[in-house]
């Protein structure tokens, strides 16, 4: 069986403090980042929804308004209506269709009229193409009938204008997004700035938090040096809970006393054997001098 590399070797070379700190605060970041982009989701479809809601409100407003001026073909009316909208200042453009696809009246913000009267592109072509959906659909009075597209920075939507059951025309209205935009960019920087907080705060609790399991750990550590430095097996951690933490210590302490018995009978046996082979030395000594001795007197009677 081959030992499968952890896929994040770094992270096991951190201290214990550490890896408890950081995964206090990594699991705080990825909560708050999943909680800001649920909020975010939902405050953007609320604004879209806002938008749409006052869109589609105005267009039929003035779809209600112009189905005189269209059946009369009062085109300066209609006009009059759409000046309206100068009071709006995301209001980009507002136009009434006829039925054959034929502007009738338009209104364009001062800022486009400056620059020719003329839409971007990409708008231009979502008008047209919504301007069609919005004639092509049958009159209803109990279904929704305008039709929208969110765009890049701006909204557009066409509602049919319907007289004595009949599409007569329809009604264009293209907005901008500023004001969802800016408080989406607001909301971002708020939530940056919670997370910025939370994070922080996540730290310093974790800090405080994490004392009650690294630091037996540590006592751990430093007693196992202490042992393997100077030999001392007397050395005791002191057991501060009864978690698994405190079962460990109670197991190194026990294991401890084990050691120090065992090392308590080896010193036992070893000053035995000490004792035993001095004794020996001696009796080995007498007798060798007891042996001189009788060889001595030996040679002296011979």
């Amino acid at each position: 069986m081959t030992n499968q590399r952890p896929p994040y070797p770094w992270f096991g070379n951190l201290s214990l403090k550490t890896k408890l700190i950081g995964i206090a605060v990594i699991t705080s970041a990825i909560t708050l980042v999943a909680a800001t982009l649920i909020l975010g989701a939902y405050e953007q479809q609320h604004f879209n929804r806002a938008i749409i809601h006052h869109l589609s409100r105005a267009a039929r407003f003035i779809g209600t308004n112009s189905v005189a001026s269209i059946d009369f073909d009062y085109p300066d009316e209609a006009q009059k209506d759409l000046a309206g909208f100068a009071s709006d200042e995301h209001m980009m453009y507002a136009a009434i269709y006829l039925s054959d696809g034929e502007e009738f009246a338009r209104y364009f913000r001062r800022d486009l009229v400056e620059a020719g009267s003329k839409l971007p592109i990409y708008i231009r072509t979502n008008v047209d193409e919504l301007l069609k959906e919005a004639l092509a659909t049958p009159p209803s009075s109990t279904k929704q009938t305008f039709h929208f597209r969110l765009l890049d920075h701006a909204v557009v939507l066409s509602e049919p204008i319907v007289s004595e059951n009949d599409t007569v025309g329809a009604a264009v209205l293209v907005s901008d997004t500023r004001e969802k935009d800016e408080q989406i960019a607001q909301f971002r920087r708020v939530m940056v700035s919670v997370m910025a907080l939370s994070c922080l705060f996540a730290w310093l609790l974790a800090t405080r938090l994490q004392r009650p399991v690294s630091a037996p750990i540590m006592q751990l550590v430093r007693a196992t040096r202490e042992i393997s430095d100077q030999k001392d097996f007397s050395v005791r951690v002191p057991k501060e809970n009864s978690d698994e933490i405190g079962q460990l210590i109670d197991g190194f302490n026990q294991m401890l006393g084990e050691i120090q018995k065992r090392e308590a009978r080896l010193d036992q046996h070893r000053e035995h054997l000490e004792v035993e082979v001095s004794k020996r030395t001696s009796e080995l000594m007498i007798a060798n001098a007891e042996l001189e001795s009788e060889v001595a007197e030996r040679k002296i009677i011979e």
